[in-house]
C-alpha cells in the first residue's frame, strides 16, 4: 500500500498539481463551483416528477397531488439543465479575465470577458 502512495506522491501528484495551477483550469473550476445551483435545481424538479416511478406504491398519490403540475416540472428541469451550459461558458470567461485583470496594470472588465465568452459560444 506505501508503495501506491509513494507513487501517487512522488511521480503522479506533481504534474498534476501544476496542471491545476494553470489559470485555466482554475477558470474552469471556478464556473463548475458556480454551476452547482443551477444543477441542484434541476435535479430536485427531475426527482420530483419521477417520483411515482422511485416510489412505485405511492404512485396514485403522486399522481393525483403533485404530478398535476408535471409539465410545469419538466420545463423548470429542461430550463435549468439547459441554462447551465451558458452559464457555464459566461462564468469561465469571466474568472478568466478576472485572473488577468489581478496579474497585469491593464484596465480590463471581466464583464467584457464574459460577453465576449458568450459570443464565442455562440
Amino acid at each position: 500500500m506505501n508503495a501506491v502512495f509513494n507513487f501517487l506522491e512522488n511521480k503522479l501528484m506533481p504534474p498534476l498539481n501544476r496542471l491545476a495551477n494553470l489559470r485555466v483550469v482554475q477558470a474552469i473550476m471556478q464556473a463548475g463551483i458556480v454551476t452547482v445551483p443551477f444543477t441542484i435545481v434541476g435535479s430536485i424538479f427531475l426527482i420530483i416528477n419521477n417520483l411515482p416511478d422511485i416510489i412505485p406504491p405511492l404512485a396514485p398519490f403522486f399522481e393525483q397531488t403533485i404530478l398535476k403540475l408535471s409539465p410545469l416540472y419538466s420545463i423548470v428541469t429542461t430550463m435549468s439543465i439547459d441554462s447551465i451550459a451558458i452559464f457555464y461558458a459566461l462564468a469561465t470567461a469571466f474568472y478568466l479575465t478576472e485572473s488577468y485583470r489581478k496579474e497585469s496594470e491593464k484596465q480590463m472588465s471581466s464583464f467584457v470577458g464574459a460577453i465576449l465568452g458568450l459570443f464565442a459560444f455562440y
